[in-house]
């Protein structure tokens, strides 16, 4: 209950923050044109008129500057409009006018004019929008008021493939007020899910941007198959995962997730039980989290700094490669990655028993993707 209060307290001195504003622009308009007239008065009457001129001038160069300081937040906050979301298929049945009112996400798409994504593609982002994701690609968009979805012909957005960049980024897009104040979170959320750079240094149990992702892939786990896998019964539905997106961007979904960005764990549980079919994700969630806790203790303890751990974690630069293990069971992928920031190419050794040591080199996805925070190595075809 506290929490719900919060929440209301919260929304209401938002709105009492953009009415503020909206009466200060309004007084502002008004100080200037009294300042106006009355330097055209004095000009006018021959009495002071090259101060008056200058003071006047001043006053100009002063407003534009508050408009264009305030202006942009305003612009970004205040008067966002969500966006619906298209399915994939979708795009391809629109005219090449009606495409401009698409913006896609997490992807590209020859016939769109903006892909806010981190993939590589033909045409840069402009430096104020890139990000290392795709999320912090919307998010930046949201935060400048770019044209590809702020005041500009966008209506829908799309997205031809979900995880849990691409839906944060497109909960962005159909949801601009609430993303925008929780900016901070959803672009952890994203770099969690999607290079799986979990961090250690910090307590995964108050985490909440863990939560979120173990969250949705408990949803996406319970109503489908698991993350990153494939609907083996029916090939043709799960194309651009369209069947996925139809349930992740049902009002009900979306009022769940927003109520975990807000930490009201059992205020999403409440909204899920709206749906008749999404009980099983409620506890699920918790359990995926309660692994990865367990697991982040056990590779905090592995990248020690003594010289027994030191054996068992060891980073090489050069070729971008960090060596973990060997460990006495797998652990989360969460939790593993954890230990690999800054580094693409992860060897995993495990203790199998009679067999051994199980090896395992995997590449990072941030070598699929364009990063904006450093340099990556070429992806080596394995």
């Amino acid at each position: 209950m506290r929490a719900q209060v919060r929440a209301e307290e919260e929304e209401a001195a938002a709105e009492a923050s953009l009415v503020q504003e909206v009466i200060m622009e309004a007084a502002l308009a008004e100080v200037l044109r009294k300042r106006f007239d009355d330097g055209q008065a004095a000009r006018d009457q021959g009495q002071g008129g090259m101060a008056s001129s200058v003071i006047t001038i001043c006053c100009l160069l002063g407003a534009a500057y508050f408009w264009l300081t305030t202006k942009q937040g305003s612009r970004s906050s205040s008067t966002l409009k969500g966006l619906e979301f298209i399915p994939w298929r979708e795009i391809d049945l629109l005219s090449e006018e009606e495409r401009l009112g698409v913006v896609v996400t997490d992807c590209t798409h020859p016939g769109v004019r903006w892909c806010l994504t981190h993939h590589r593609q033909p045409k840069s982002l402009p430096p104020e929008l890139r990000s290392d994701s795709s999320t912090g690609i919307m998010l930046n968009a949201l935060k400048v008021g770019h044209e590809s979805v702020v005041g500009g012909e966008a209506s829908k957005v799309g997205c031809n493939h979900f995880d849990v960049d691409g839906f944060c980024a497109v909960f962005a897009a159909m949801r601009p007020m609430v993303a925008r104040r929780f900016d901070a979170l959803l672009r952890e959320t994203a770099m969690i899910g999607d290079f799986r750079e979990l961090e250690l240094r910090s307590d995964p149990e108050k985490n909440l941007a863990l939560k979120l992702c173990c969250w949705l892939n408990a949803l996406e786990r319970g109503e489908f198959w698991r993350p990153f896998g494939k609907n083996e019964f029916d090939a043709q539905a799960s194309v651009h995962d369209a069947d996925k997106w139809g349930l992740f961007t049902k009002p009900t979904v979306l009022d769940a997730f927003e109520a975990m960005l807000r930490g009201q764990c059992e205020a999403s549980d409440a909204r899920l039980l709206e749906d008749s079919g999404l009980n099983q994700a409620r506890a699920d969630w918790r359990s995926e989290h309660a692994r990865v806790c367990s697991d982040a203790a056990e590779m905090t303890r592995a990248v020690g700094s003594d010289a027994k751990n030191k054996r068992r974690f060891e980073r090489f630069e050069d070729v971008g490669l960090v060596a973990l293990g060997p460990l006495e069971r797998p652990v989360h992928y969460y939790a593993l990655f954890g230990a690999t920031k800054g580094l693409d190419v992860v060897l995993t050794m495990i203790r199998a028993g009679e067999k051994g040591v199980v090896a395992e080199v995997e590449q990072k996805y941030t070598t699929f993707v364009d990063l904006e925070s450093r340099p990556t190595l070429p992806r080596a075809d394995l």
